[in-house]
This record gives structure tokens, sequence and C-alpha cells, in this order.
């Protein structure tokens, strides 16, 4: 009884530790740096002469953070990361279980002893890379599955079905689009570390600030919250298909066919690359945000939870109801 009290504390306190305990990606720090990099965005674009009411329209406009779809961000962040807390952390694949698992099995054929040897600051500039491509990778592989398989489609929608993009967009996902993600995420960190440890031994550890892989956190220091606003922040040429860059995420979230299921990488463009879902932005397009006339269907907190069911459990049943007629069709 006892560990069920502590743990809905804990829980109920998430939110507010959201915004001051590391490595959450919402602490004031990375909230106040980002705003920072609003203003030096806004300092390069503006017209002289420099107008401080004009910076606070481009930097708060009403039109984004007062919007009903806003709002709706505000109230679910607090209940997300709730869940996250009390109810989806016990659910997620261990990474360690899964390096474990790639590691034995490495040694079982190959032998114990690391065939590899390099510097221990070689090592560990390396580690901390492949952290963060191998990170990338399952967050793309969930990505994509959630925008392929029709049922999984229906509950990634709750994320977009936003009308208008706010940091807090960000926290905007299912519980079960979250959980789906967050294990993709764990089996590929596991591969990559499992691989990385048998080959360079137990040494291999990537270098971190505040609990962070370093490259995560100069990326939540600066755009990674634009990601989901109405900053558009462009990275063009050859860095465009290695990094993502806000407007990459802009163009994700567009209701244009033209961008339907492009660019599904956290915070790298190199596996939407690799795999042919890479849309680099040039110019600053017009974009429509959302899901078009659907967005009715996700105007309230319990919509956002229990919509994804309805729709999901529509697609099975028009499913089970084709299948025996299409079964039928080639008999005949």
């Amino acid at each position: 009884m006892y560990a069920f009290w502590q743990k809905l504390l804990a829980a109920l306190a998430a939110p507010f530790e959201s915004f001051v305990v590391f490595p959450s990606s919402f602490h004031v720090l990375f909230l106040g740096l980002t705003f920072l990099v609003c203003v030096a965005v806004y300092a390069a674009r503006a017209r002289r002469p420099f107008r401080l009411s004009v910076m606070r329209r481009f930097l708060l406009p009403r039109r984004i953070f007062l919007h009903r779809s806003a709002k709706l961000d505000y109230q679910y962040y607090p209940v997300m990361v709730m869940l996250r807390t009390g109810m989806l952390g016990g659910m997620v694949l261990s990474s360690g279980a899964a390096a474990s698992v790639v590691t034995q099995g490495l040694k079982g054929v190959f032998g114990a002893e690391p065939p590899l040897t390099a510097p221990h600051w070689l090592l560990i500039a390396l580690f901390t890379v492949v952290q963060v491509v191998m990170f990338d990778l399952g967050y793309w592989i969930a990505h994509r599955i959630m925008h392929e398989i029709p049922v999984l489609w229906e509950f990634h929608k709750t994320h977009h079905a936003a009308e208008v993009l706010t940091p807090m967009t960000a926290a905007r996902s299912h519980p079960l689009d979250d959980l789906l993600q967050t294990n993709f995420i764990a089996a590929t960190l596991g591969v990559g570390y499992g691989l990385f440890v048998y080959a360079f031994g137990e040494a291999a550890q990537p270098v971190s600030l505040l609990g962070t892989n370093v490259l995560f956190f100069v990326y939540f220091l600066t755009i990674f919250h634009l990601r989901h606003s109405h900053v558009w922040l462009p990275i063009r040429g050859w860095l465009g298909y290695i990094i993502q860059s806000p407007a990459h995420h802009q163009i994700h979230h567009s209701a244009h066919p033209r961008h339907f299921g492009k660019n599904l990488g956290f915070c790298l463009s190199f596996w939407d690359w690799v795999f042919g879902t890479l849309y680099v932005p040039d110019k600053k397009e017009a974009i429509v945000f959302g899901l078009g006339e659907e967005n009715a269907d996700f105007a309230s907190l319990k919509d956002l939870f229990l919509q994804p069911f309805v729709k999901a459990a529509r697609r099975v049943a028009i499913a089970v109801k084709v299948a025996p007629v299409a079964d039928a069709e080639r008999k005949s």
C-alpha cells in the first residue's frame, strides 16, 4: 500500500518537476534558452527600428498561444506527464537488458574478448554519437509504423490533430503511441549499446551533462522546442540531410498530401534520407496543420484519449467484414 501511495504522489508531482528536474526536455533552462534563440531569430530578421511590441507579437502571437488547440495542449500536458510517470514507465523494455542479450550473444559466437581497441577519448566521443543515432533510429521506426499501419495511425492522430504548434504539442501523444515509441527506442539503444560494448568493452559511455547526452542537451537548449512552434527555421544544404530543423518537423505536421509521412526523425534527418522519407525545406511554405475536418473529433481532452480507440475499433470492424467477401471473390 505504501508503494502505491508513493507512486501516486510521484505521478502527481511529475508535471511540476518536469520544469525543474533534469533530464526533462521541458526544464525551464531549455525553455528559457529556446526563447532567447527566438529573440535572436527575430533580431536577425527584424526591420529597423527595433520595436519591442512587434517582437512580442512575433514571439508570442495570441492567434497561436490562445488558440483552442493550444489550450488543449496545456490541459493535456500534465495528464500525459502523470501517466508516463505512474503507468507507462513500468511497461518499457529495458535497453540494458536488450544490450546484455546482444553482447552475450556475440560473445557466445565470436568469443569474449573485445575485438577492437581505441583511445578512451575516442570511445566516449564515438559512443556519444552512436547513442543519438540509435535513439533516432528507434524513434524513426516507431514513427514510420504509426503512419503506415492504419490502426496505429488512429492513435497517432492525437498528435497530428493539433491545429497550431506550441512547445506543449510535443507532449500531445496518445499513451499507446508513447508506449510503442518508447519501447522501439529502448530496443535500438540496447542493440547499439550491446554492439559497442562487445566491440570495445565496458568503457564505452556517452558524454553526459546533467544526466543527458551532451548532443541532446545542446539540441534541447537550442531548436528542439521550435519543432512545435510557429517559428520557421530551416537547415538547408548538406546539413539538412543530417540534422532535422524546426522547419523539417513543421513540414511533417502539414495537412498537404505532398508532405504526408515525411521527416519522421527526432533530431536527425539521416534515417529519413536513408529510407526515402526526407523532405528538406527550402523556401517558407504556407502550411496548414491538423487533420482537416477530422479535427472536430479531437476537440476535448476526453476525445484525445478515447477517439483513437473508437476509430481503431471501427477500422478493425470494417476489415473483419470485408475479409470474408474478398476471400469469397477470390475463390469464385
